[in-house]
C-alpha cells in the first residue's frame, strides 16, 4: 500500500467506522475489516507474490521502520548527498517510508530548515535528524493505530500557511522543495 496525500489504513470492526473513502475493504475471519481508505485516489494497492522481488524491482532503499537502520547506516545514506534535506528524506531509492508530510514533521522537531543542503549538515544535526525520523514515525503509528490526532505540538496539526507554529507562535510557511509543497516555521527552523 501506497498511501499517497491522503490516504490511510482503517482497522475496524462495525459498520459505523466504515471509513468515508473505502478504495478496497479486506475482510477477516474475526469480523474486522482493513480498508484502504484515500480521498484524493493518490495512493495505489499492489498485490505481490515475493516482497523482495518488489523491493528490488522498484529500486527502494532500506525501510525506516525497519531493524537495518541504525545510525550509522542513515549517516552513510546521507554521506555524499548534494540535495536539499527534504528531498533526500523523501528519496524512497535512499530509503523507504518518508513522506511529504512525515519529513515536515523530522524537519520540524528538529528545527532544521527544509531548503538546507545535506552536505551542510554536522554529525550533531544528523544524529538529531535520525531520532526525530523515529520518534515521528512512532508516534504516527500510534496515533493511527488508536485513531487519534499527533500532539498538538507537532507540526502535522497546524501544517496550513499562515498558521501559528506550536514552538515559538510564528507564521507557518508554504514552501517548495524538488517539486514538492512542504510548510515549516522560518523562525524555528534555520
Amino acid at each position: 500500500m501506497h498511501f499517497g496525500m491522503t490516504g490511510s489504513p482503517a482497522y475496524f470492526k462495525n459498520e459505523d467506522q466504515n471509513p468515508v473513502y473505502p478504495r478496497v475493504i479486506f475482510h477477516f475471519e474475526n469480523d474486522f475489516k482493513l480498508a484502504f481508505d484515500c480521498a484524493r485516489m493518490l495512493g495505489n494497492l499492489e498485490l505481490v507474490e515475493d516482497i523482495e522481488t518488489f523491493i528490488k524491482e522498484k529500486d527502494l532503499g532500506p525501510d525506516i521502520s525497519s531493524d537495518t537502520i541504525n545510525f550509522e547506516t542513515f549517516r552513510n545514506l546521507m554521506q555524499n548527498r548534494r540535495g536539499m534535506i527534504k528531498s533526500s528524506l523523501m528519496d524512497q531509492h535512499l530509503m523507504a517510508g518518508i513522506g511529504n508530510e512525515q519529513s515536515d514533521e523530522i524537519l520540524f522537531q528538529s528545527g532544521i530548515h527544509p531548503k538546507t543542503k545535506v552536505q551542510n549538515l554536522s554529525e550533531s544535526d544528523l544524529q538529531t535528524l535520525f531520532d526525530n525520523m523515529n520518534r515521528v514515525v512512532e508516534k504516527r503509528v500510534e496515533c493511527l493505530d488508536h485513531n487519534q490526532k499527533m500532539p498538538d505540538d507537532y507540526l502535522l496539526n497546524h501544517r496550513d500557511e499562515g498558521e501559528k507554529c506550536p514552538i515559538c507562535r510564528g507564521s507557518i510557511e508554504k514552501i517548495t522543495v524538488g517539486g514538492r509543497s512542504g510548510y515549516f516555521c522560518p523562525d524555528s527552523q534555520n
